[in-house]
């Protein structure tokens, strides 16, 4: 840290005495990368520029390299900082960039799924499919395919490989090697499909307090009522109308799978719903009473 002050002080003392000192520029990013690493070089313009490097996941180098291993999910941003003590400039790349042909792929836990190979083994001398650097599935030419568990198959002719009753453990990287030279990437997501949501209500005479609740992989909640209305998360606070005449309806849903259940307002009030019915049932009584009278009179003035 003393060191780090010292050598800021430094700059700052260097600059200070420049008066032709030059602000930096946003730093270019210059990659060397294989299937699994990647050497990152960051170089910047500007009067005695300080490169460092962060990334999304709260990690970061001093200088201007930095050797980095993919990530299963590729889902890492990596930012290059070039600085002095007059400026600061960034500059940003994704793993998605860095390891590029990487087809992204969804799955439902419990059901079936093929990761597509090639139109044709012809030519091919070997084949092998990786997850996560575990070699699971292998062909060689002239002999049947062999995979690593029983629920995958590979396809003698395309050397496609399809998963039945799909585990959640079963997501990460897939890559193809041809000849053992790399082919096609997939990342594979599995989730489970969400169930049919939960309405847990609670309710005051003129209002009513809705929460959705779920199971499934990472569920995504929304409310939507039949006057057109929503709104976007778990809970709902919600007005009662006059006529008691609402529809709200609880959506989960993730990237595979929806689901809705819905609840009336009748079911929220039913205290009021009674109210209202034995008052409508007394109006009538009261109109069939006066029509009565109306009537007798007049059969007395004739």
């Amino acid at each position: 840290m003393y060191l780090d002050k010292l050598v800021m002080l430094i700059l700052i003392g260097l600059v200070a005495g420049n008066s032709h000192a030059h602000a930096v520029s946003e730093p270019t990013i210059i990659h060397n990368c294989t299937s699994t690493t990647c050497v990152l070089n960051c170089t910047g313009l500007g009067s005695l520029p300080r490169i460092t490097w962060t990334d999304s996941k709260g990690r970061g180098v001093s200088g201007p390299e930095w050797v980095v291993e993919r990530s299963e999910r590729l889902n890492v941003i990596y930012t290059c900082n070039s600085s002095n003590p007059v400026s600061w400039k960034t500059n940003s790349i994704s793993e998605r960039e860095l390891f590029p042909g990487v087809i992204p792929w969804l799955g439902v836990a419990g059901q079936s799924l093929t990761l597509h190979g090639i139109q044709s083994s012809e030519g091919v001398e070997s084949l092998q499919w990786i997850h996560n650097r575990t070699v699971i599935a292998v062909w060689d030419k002239g002999t049947l395919p062999t995979t690593l568990y029983p629920n995958m198959v590979m396809d003698n002719k395309t050397l496609s490989l399809t998963f039945s009753n799909l585990h959640l453990n079963f997501s990460g990287l897939y890559v193809l090697e041809i000849d053992h030279i790399k082919s096609i990437t997939y990342e594979l997501i599995v989730f489970d499909a969400v169930g049919e949501p939960t309405i847990i209500h609670n309710c005051t005479s003129t209002t009513c307090v809705l929460n959705c609740t779920g199971l499934g992989s990472l569920p995504r909640f929304t409310w939507t009522d039949s006057k057109g209305r929503g709104v976007s998360g778990p809970e709902w606070v919600v007005e009662r109308s006059e006529r008691l005449d609402v529809i709200y309806t609880c959506n989960s849903s993730n990237p595979v799978s929806w689901k809705t259940n819905s609840i009336s307002e009748k079911e929220l009030f039913p205290a009021l719903r009674s109210h209202f019915g034995v008052a409508t049932t007394g109006l009538l009584l009261l109109l069939l009473l006066l029509l009565l009278l109306l009537l007798g009179l007049l059969i007395r003035k004739r």
